[in-house]
């Protein structure tokens, strides 16, 4: 079996926590940033549940490099530290962290190693076929396709090195349940592989979004519960647009009691917000700048459901912008982003709505069963990376 380098200072079972109100026992990482540690540090920056108090550059990184690739997540809040400073493995305060090695330099602590087998080869489809990890949302999933993308580095990635190595590294601080120790003490290696690819594809296809829910069990709802058409349309609605925005569609629909074009809209807006700017449920400040009014105005319903950035956690306003307007600002780690409807997919709404109440008057059931085929088809077939112009906004 290959081994993994990996130093732990801390206990294992307390690096993932799964309430957002629990502490995190943080982690610094130590990486010489080669093409296995730039895929690690991808899993590192965008998942939800890791508190990374540091990078640590070893012997022969080149910092620039970190510095860019923090910037490109949004998370420079993460400092870069040299292995010459006193506090390198410390968090605020001088906390202990657990010290995730990348660079396959063993520390003179007492390590952990992690072996991979079978269950960490890396599939075959990547050495020829389209990468390709889940919708093409998130920004890990863009920097890994784009690192690969030279024929070189992809031999180098899926041939030379066929087995997940330092990408196993951080699964283990971030999901230690996923792993079982072997017969050798100290040593871990992947319960199975069916879990340990699924969550492979979570941290680099899904993000930092992922939310750990409340009320309802891990894994799909049955089918019984969704009223026609919702079930019907179930399987190809999760295709194209993935169990997050799954998910979170259904808790809006039930509060917004309809299914609406703009609150449906609101939610895919919201989503993708967070997906640019790498952002945490909770945590993005929004600004709504929609138009004053329904139907527009039902925007901010799915902005607030997708983003858990509610009034009542002090994140959420709207500022009523001209009539039409589809516009919203979100804020997160220093950074601003614009966001509004292309006005081609506006014109198509405005359209169907004019045609229904031409129709039909707006206390016809004839006139709502047309806003839910409209909203069924907005919720299936617009994808997210298609609706929206984004511009960098004033901080």
């Amino acid at each position: 079996m290959r081994c993994v380098p990996m130093v732990l200072l801390l206990a294992l079972a307390s690096i993932a926590v799964a309430d957002d109100e629990a502490e995190e026992t943080p982690i610094v990482i130590v990486t010489d940033l080669d093409l296995d540690d730039t895929a690690a540090l991808a899993i590192a920056l965008q998942h939800p549940h890791l508190h990374i108090a540091g990078i640590v550059a070893s012997e022969g990184a080149i910092e620039a490099r970190i510095r860019a690739m923090l910037d490109r997540f949004n998370r420079r809040d993460i400092p870069i530290r040299r292995t010459s400073d006193p506090d390198a493995y410390s968090a605020a305060g001088g906390r202990k962290c657990a010290v995730v090695d990348l660079s396959g330099n063993k520390a003179a602590v007492a390590a952990r190693a992690v072996v991979t087998g079978e269950a960490g080869r890396k599939p075959e489809a990547w050495r020829t076929g389209p990468l390709a990890f889940f919708q093409g949302t998130t920004i890990g999933e863009a920097f890994l396709i784009e690192r690969l993308a030279d024929p070189d580095a992809r031999r180098e990635y899926t041939e030379e090195r066929p087995f997940l190595g330092a990408e196993l590294a951080i699964l283990f601080a971030a999901e230690p349940s996923l792993f079982a120790e072997t017969q050798e003490k100290g040593v871990y290696a992947p319960r199975d592989r069916e879990t340990l690819w699924a969550e492979f594809d979570a941290c680099i296809g899904r993000g930092r979004m992922r939310k750990d829910r409340v009320v309802f069990a891990d894994g799909p709802l049955p089918d019984a519960i969704f009223r026609e058409p919702v079930r019907s349309r179930k399987a190809a609605i999760i295709a194209k647009n993935g169990e997050d925005e799954w998910l979170a569609q259904i808790l809006m629909d039930e509060i917004h009691q309809h299914l609406g074009a703009y609150s449906i809209i609101g939610v895919k807006m919201g989503l993708r917000a967070a997906e640019i700017l790498n952002a945490p449920p909770h945590a993005m400040e929004v600004v709504s700048r929609a138009a004053p009014g329904p139907p527009v105005s039902c925007l901010n319903d799915g902005i607030i459901v997708a983003t858990g950035s509610t009034p009542g956690r002090a994140l959420f306003r709207h500022e009523p912008g001209p009539d039409g307007s589809t516009e919203a600002v979100f804020r997160w780690n220093g950074r601003a982003i614009s966001m509004h409807l292309r006005p081609a997919f506006r014109e198509r709404i405005g359209r169907t709505i004019a045609d229904l109440r031409a129709k039909h008057g707006i206390d016809d059931r004839a006139y709502w069963e047309g806003v839910e085929r409209l909203g069924m088809e907005i919720w299936e077939t617009w994808h997210r990376l298609d609706l929206f112009e984004v511009a960098p906004a004033d901080r």
